[in-house]
Protein backbone atom coordinates (compact mmCIF):
# COMPACT_ATOMS: atom_id res chain seq x y z
CA UNK A 1 0.00 0.00 0.00
CA UNK A 2 2.87 2.23 1.05
CA UNK A 3 4.56 1.56 -2.30
CA UNK A 4 1.23 2.19 -4.24
CA UNK A 5 0.71 5.48 -2.33
CA UNK A 6 4.47 6.82 -3.06
CA UNK A 7 4.19 6.32 -6.79
CA UNK A 8 0.92 7.96 -6.83
CA UNK A 9 2.42 10.67 -5.33
CA UNK A 10 5.73 10.56 -7.29
CA UNK A 11 2.83 10.86 -10.39
CA UNK A 12 1.01 13.46 -9.23
CA UNK A 13 4.13 15.74 -8.22
CA UNK A 14 5.61 14.93 -11.74
CA UNK A 15 2.35 16.46 -13.23
CA UNK A 16 2.31 19.34 -11.03
CA UNK A 17 5.85 20.05 -11.89
CA UNK A 18 5.06 19.44 -15.38
CA UNK A 19 1.88 21.66 -15.22
CA UNK A 20 3.81 23.88 -13.49
CA UNK A 21 6.73 24.19 -16.63
CA UNK A 22 4.31 24.31 -18.95
CA UNK A 23 2.57 27.40 -16.95
CA UNK A 24 5.88 29.08 -17.31
CA UNK A 25 6.33 28.37 -21.08
CA UNK A 26 2.88 29.62 -22.02
CA UNK A 27 3.43 32.58 -19.80
CA UNK A 28 7.17 33.32 -21.38
CA UNK A 29 5.93 32.80 -25.17
CA UNK A 30 2.82 35.41 -24.20
CA UNK A 31 4.87 37.46 -23.06
CA UNK A 32 7.25 37.61 -26.06
CA UNK A 33 4.13 37.11 -28.30
CA UNK A 34 3.08 41.02 -26.83
CA UNK A 35 6.49 42.30 -26.68
CA UNK A 36 6.26 40.99 -30.67
CA UNK A 37 2.91 42.60 -31.00
CA UNK A 38 4.14 45.73 -29.12
CA UNK A 39 7.35 46.06 -32.02
CA UNK A 40 5.44 45.40 -34.58
CA UNK A 41 2.53 48.02 -34.06
CA UNK A 42 5.56 50.52 -33.21
CA UNK A 43 7.43 49.57 -36.41
CA UNK A 44 3.92 50.22 -37.93
CA UNK A 45 3.24 53.60 -36.66
CA UNK A 46 6.91 54.46 -37.58
CA UNK A 47 6.87 53.16 -41.25
CA UNK A 48 3.70 55.08 -41.25
CA UNK A 49 5.31 58.14 -40.35
CA UNK A 50 8.45 57.82 -42.21
CA UNK A 51 6.51 57.47 -45.51
CA UNK A 52 4.52 60.57 -44.43
CA UNK A 53 8.12 62.28 -44.16
CA UNK A 54 9.69 61.07 -46.87
CA UNK A 55 6.19 61.83 -48.86
CA UNK A 56 6.27 65.38 -47.42
CA UNK A 57 10.20 65.97 -48.09
CA UNK A 58 9.40 64.88 -52.03
CA UNK A 59 7.07 67.51 -52.67
CA UNK A 60 9.35 70.38 -50.61
CA UNK A 61 12.10 68.62 -53.10
CA UNK A 62 9.70 68.69 -56.20
CA UNK A 63 8.54 72.60 -55.28
CA UNK A 64 11.76 73.12 -54.56
CA UNK A 65 12.90 71.93 -58.31
CA UNK A 66 9.86 73.59 -59.93
CA UNK A 67 10.57 76.92 -58.09
CA UNK A 68 13.98 76.92 -59.15
CA UNK A 69 13.53 75.35 -62.80
CA UNK A 70 10.40 78.32 -63.29
CA UNK A 71 13.19 81.20 -61.76
CA UNK A 72 15.84 79.88 -63.83
CA UNK A 73 13.72 80.29 -67.04
CA UNK A 74 11.85 83.52 -66.11
CA UNK A 75 15.46 85.29 -65.40
CA UNK A 76 17.18 83.82 -68.87
CA UNK A 77 13.92 85.03 -70.44
CA UNK A 78 13.89 88.70 -68.45
CA UNK A 79 18.03 89.04 -69.36
CA UNK A 80 17.74 87.96 -73.01
CA UNK A 81 15.08 90.28 -73.93
CA UNK A 82 16.25 93.22 -72.42
CA UNK A 83 19.52 92.94 -73.35
CA UNK A 84 18.06 92.19 -76.84
CA UNK A 85 15.83 95.17 -76.52
CA UNK A 86 18.43 97.24 -75.01
CA UNK A 87 21.31 96.32 -77.66
CA UNK A 88 18.34 97.05 -80.44
CA UNK A 89 17.48 100.27 -79.16
CA UNK A 90 20.76 101.66 -78.44
CA UNK A 91 22.11 100.15 -81.91
CA UNK A 92 19.04 102.05 -83.09
CA UNK A 93 19.41 105.31 -81.87
CA UNK A 94 23.40 104.94 -82.40
CA UNK A 95 22.54 104.80 -86.21
CA UNK A 96 20.19 107.27 -86.59
CA UNK A 97 22.65 109.46 -84.80
CA UNK A 98 25.08 108.52 -87.07
CA UNK A 99 22.93 108.94 -90.13
CA UNK A 100 21.52 112.36 -89.13
CA UNK A 101 25.14 113.56 -88.48
CA UNK A 102 26.62 112.05 -91.91
CA UNK A 103 23.39 113.90 -93.29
Amino acid sequence: MRIEKNIIQRRKRRIATNNERKTQTNKIKNVMMMMMMMMMMMMMKMMKMMMMMMMMMMMMMMMMMMMMMMMIIDDDGYDDDDDDDDGDDDDDDDDDDDNDDDD
